[in-house]
């Protein structure tokens, strides 16, 4: 279940925190991480998630005095040692008969010269001034609005106190918050994009060339599908897989198609997924210039991003390239790739929408 994120850790020399991510991936925790290539910035985020079924260890119990269980307190031995070399660092534990809270927040490289100056959760202007009056841009903020760019505009508005500080404040951090068997932990990097000054359009070829040649080597049901949401139909959410807000100012409209492909075969399956998530994530280290953005957790990952930005800017028409691959829990690998007109609007049971009777297509 962990192979998407143990392949990424043996194909690249992680950070100190991303080798800890790892082993607490090992010990049960749920983890899903995204990348964004952008005009300014390249982005990581990992998100991890604990609960009691997931942690405890062993014998291990949460009896009534609620005793945190060890995989916490080596959460917490960990960002004791971060905090020692951070720009700022806050931690707050409380104890009590019925409730146990514990919650970090790390500041580990902030804005300036030094990547020593903590910007104000209060400021609203996307550009500040360091000591050195040298000017920079806040990483909080995206060339276009993408799957990356609405979850830090989600989080920021739920974060308060020292969490918003760090968040606002920093190009590194590290939040974890906990409670009687319940926690968060996100860790966010970003660092200078210094190749998007030559170009910032995506494309998909060179994946493409990669999904064509696996797909021809395997045994494989290929379905042309084709999704549309109009600009005066309702946002329902529970509908949709994946969705975009803000990428057609002023509309809702959008227009995919595409090929929905699926590999019967559990081995040619794994095969041809752990090949296809190797391209993917090799093109956000090969491509810094693109803009797109790849999110995978477990065996499951997508990759997109706008083909043409000043397109996008100056006429206000979004296009972008879309994939998605899945190997589902019934041994099959299911990949979903779209060319997309207006916001994204791919339907939730994107994986059966080839389906009637179990073979033939299915018209929408």
């Amino acid at each position: 279940m962990l192979m998407s994120f143990l392949a990424i850790c043996a194909m690249a020399q992680n950070s100190r925190v991303e080798q800890y991510l790892e082993r607490l991936a090992e010990r049960g925790a749920k983890v899903s991480v995204a990348r964004m290539n952008d005009e300014s910035r390249l982005g990581r985020r990992y998100h991890l998630r604990f609960e009691n079924v997931d942690i405890l260890q062993g014998n291990e119990v949460i009896d009534s005095s609620h005793h945190v269980p060890a995989l916490v307190d080596s959460i917490c031995l960990f960002l004791d040692g971060m905090a020692l070399n951070s720009v700022e660092a806050y931690r707050y534990n409380k104890r009590s008969c019925l409730c146990d809270t514990i919650t970090y927040s790390l500041s580990l490289r902030a804005y300036g010269e030094n990547e020593d100056y903590v910007i104000e959760p209060e400021a609203t202007s996307e550009f500040y001034s360091t000591p050195m009056n040298e000017r920079f841009r806040q990483y909080h903020s995206g060339v276009y609005e993408n799957s990356y760019t609405r979850y830090e505009k989600i989080l920021r508005s739920s974060l308060k106190g020292k969490n918003r500080r760090a968040f606002m404040g920093a190009k590194e951090l590290i939040l974890f918050d906990y409670v009687n068997g319940r926690g968060n932990l996100i860790y966010m990097n970003n660092v200078e994009n210094d190749e998007y000054r030559s170009f910032f359009n995506f494309h998909m070829e060179p994946f493409d060339s990669v999904l064509a040649s696996a797909m021809a080597e395997v045994k494989v049901r290929k379905h042309k599908v084709e999704y549309t949401h109009r600009d005066d139909e309702s946002l329902d959410r529970n509908s949709a897989y994946y969705y975009t807000e803000e990428l057609l100012y002023g509309s809702n409209f959008s227009h995919s198609k595409g090929t929905l492909y699926v590999v019967e075969t559990p081995d040619e399956a794994r095969h041809t997924y752990e090949r296809l998530f190797h391209k993917a994530y090799s093109h956000m280290d090969r491509e810094k210039g693109q803009a797109c953005v790849m999110e995978y957790s477990n065996r499951h990952f997508s990759l997109c991003g706008v083909k043409s930005i000043n397109r996008l800017k100056v006429n206000n028409d979004p296009r972008s390239s879309y994939v998605i691959a899945d190997l589902g829990n019934d041994g099959r690998l299911y990949v979903l790739r779209l060319e997309v007109e207006g916001e994204y609007w791919i339907p939730k049971d994107w994986k059966r929408v080839y389906m009637v009777g179990d073979h033939l297509p299915k018209k929408r």
